[in-house]
């Protein structure tokens, strides 16, 4: 198992559901059209951290990261990580009008973990050229 893995609990066991502050959104799948427009987003921090927190987590589809192991991946802090991921919910809500990221996560205690499902790490690989 990969550095910073859970071996408890499958992909099925985590949340694509409500982000804070988007409980009145609908929940909708992550479309081709919908990640392009992501990846493309105006926004620098989103384009740039965004994109690279979600580049790591689909080379290695399904694979559970805690946030730790995420933050230490991509080269930066904790907080910084789930500072894009605040950034990440507010263009969710605001330019894709839905309650769900394109990833799953999972509270476990006072652990997160995230993971990207083969479909949209497929899809996000190859709009991202990866």
């Amino acid at each position: 198992m990969s550095m910073g893995t859970t071996a408890n609990g499958a992909l099925s066991d985590f949340s694509d559901l409500t982000i804070s502050g988007g409980e009145h959104l609908p929940q909708a799948p992550w479309t081709d059209s919908d990640l392009d427009a992501l990846a493309r987003h105006p926004w620098p921090s989103i384009h740039q951290d965004a994109a690279s927190l979600l580049d790591e987590l689909a080379r290695e589809p399904g694979v559970v990261l805690t946030l730790e192991a995420l933050a230490t991946r991509l080269g930066r802090s904790s907080a910084g990580v789930t500072g894009t991921l605040s950034k990440l919910s507010r263009v969710t809500h605001a330019d894709h009008g839905r309650r769900n990221w394109p990833l799953h996560w999972r509270e476990q205690g006072n652990e997160y973990s995230y993971a990207l499902d083969e479909a949209v790490a497929l899809s996000w690989r190859g709009l991202r050229g990866l």
